[in-house]
């Protein structure tokens, strides 16, 4: 395994390369609307050809539970509201299966991820002011990594943030 100060684009990289000049770094002291709303998009357009199956990846079962399940329930976990899911016409099965659990924004054609966001940001809720985006295909989110991901953007005032992980 390559020490993270090797690796190229590390966070200690960027840290170093973007650090102030002084010794001190200041803060700054970012106040949270109390209205501020949360929307979670799950991206779950994606065909899984690698699993050569007929059946949408992410409904595909977990210990007896679609996959796109588990993400979900940390999604509204973290937001208090209706995941916003964006799905394909290939994957259109899971509008069948979570009607009632959440909300829907149509992929017209998989194009990646970062088409699959644009295509939830011109069906988010009215009055969102942040977005969590969750991959479907990823069961074991945890939604305390999630809400405290996106507490600290907003004190940081980032205009994003990013978790990764390496196997």
């Amino acid at each position: 395994m390559t020490p993270e100060s090797e690796r190229p684009y590390s966070l200690a990289h960027l840290h170093a390369e973007h650090a102030p000049i002084t010794r001190r770094r200041v803060r700054p002291v970012v106040t949270i609307p109390p209205s501020s709303r949360t929307t979670a998009v799950i991206l779950a357009a994606g065909l899984g050809t690698r699993m050569r199956s007929r059946l949408p990846k992410v409904l595909h079962p977990v210990c007896g539970r679609p996959m796109l399940a588990y993400v979900i329930d940390a999604a509204r976990e973290v937001t208090g509201e209706r995941p916003l899911v964006v799905y394909s016409p290939a994957t259109e099965r899971i509008r069948d299966v979570f009607r009632d659990e959440v909300d829907f924004a149509l992929q017209d054609e998989p194009r990646g991820t970062g088409d699959a966001v644009r295509a939830a940001l011109e069906a988010l809720p009215h009055g969102t002011d942040d977005i969590v985006v969750l991959n479907g295909d990823i069961p074991l989110v945890d939604a305390t990594l999630v809400r405290t991901l996106a507490r600290r953007r907003r004190e940081q005032a980032a205009p994003m943030a990013l978790v990764w992980a390496e196997s």
